[in-house]
């Protein structure tokens, strides 16, 4: 139980950690479309 609590929390992490770049990627494009 302990070993797959810490892949969740692993996986989480990481789906965390790629959400929040994506999000400044595609912020990042639309303030460039918007200048």
């Amino acid at each position: 139980m302990k070993k797959i609590l810490t892949l969740v929390s692993i996986l989480l992490f990481a789906i965390v950690l790629t959400a929040c770049g994506n999000n400044n990627k595609s912020n990042n494009s639309h303030d460039s479309k918007k200048q």
